[in-house]
């Protein structure tokens, strides 16, 4: 958790145009114009750690929706992406969750893009009802990769939730993919103890800590895992280089 930052709300004119106007907001590193492609990717991470974690969050939803990441549902409604909504929605129904992946490395300070939440949570009876009733309550489709993107089916069955480690979904504010295994780091109980809570935009968020996101990424070892990870690496460096 960063020091010396006060905990702000995310604010809509920083966000998704919602007037009718059809403008997005400029992605914060259109702010720097000397800023260039083959800027050093320290300097890059350099630039990002002066953002607040709010910001670091809204700049990869600006990003996904300015440059067309975000997701069409139908044949001309686009669901905006809004990490931020997301959070609310499922702190709301009091289902506690680990963030991880891509969006988790972005609070950390990592200067890459995302269009998608991944969340950890627990496999228990509990758990399971409270996340079928944000489901039925807030009208989440199971996401598909193909137009519409999402469909309906009922979320009446717990079943559903224990045969499987992932649920790819689409929420009113984008997809939100429930895990509950992530590659590498293990289940909800695993990561517990190694993650972090961060005060964003008025709510207490808890999120996987870097080394955890690295682990994952290594143990996954996709295409785009690996073409990540010296990223990682710099910025690890960087953050224990700033601490000591």
């Amino acid at each position: 958790m960063e020091s010396g930052q006060e905990p702000r709300t995310f604010s809509d004119d920083e966000s998704v145009d919602e007037t009718g106007s059809g403008e997005t907001p400029q992605p914060w590193y259109l702010k720097y114009p000397d800023l260039t492609e083959e800027e050093d990717t320290r300097s890059l991470l350099g630039i990002f750690q002066m953002l607040s974690p709010e910001d670091r969050i809204q700049s990869a939803a600006n990003v996904a929706n300015l440059f067309g990441n975000a997701v069409r549902k139908g044949p001309s409604a686009v669901i905006q992406f809004r990490p931020d909504k997301i959070f609310s929605r499922l702190m709301a129904h009091r289902l506690d969750f680990i963030l991880v992946g891509g969006l988790a490395g972005i609070v950390h300070g990592y200067s890459g893009g995302t269009n998608d939440v991944d969340i950890v949570i627990h496999q228990n009876d509990e758990t399971i009802q409270r996340l079928m009733n944000f489901l039925q309550t807030e009208k989440v489709q199971l996401r598909i990769s193909e137009p519409p993107y999402g469909v309906n089916i009922k979320w009446n069955d717990p079943e559903l939730f224990r045969l499987r480690e992932v649920i790819n979904l689409m929420t009113e504010y984008g997809p939100c993919n429930i895990l509950f295994s992530a590659t590498g780091i293990g289940n909800y109980e695993d990561i517990l103890p190694r993650s972090e809570i961060w005060a964003m935009g008025g709510l207490n968020i808890r999120i996987a800590n870097l080394q955890a996101i690295i682990d994952s990424k290594e143990a996954a070892n996709r295409p785009k895992d690996r073409s990540t990870l010296p990223v990682y690496y710099q910025l690890r460096d960087q953050l224990e280089s700033a601490r000591s």
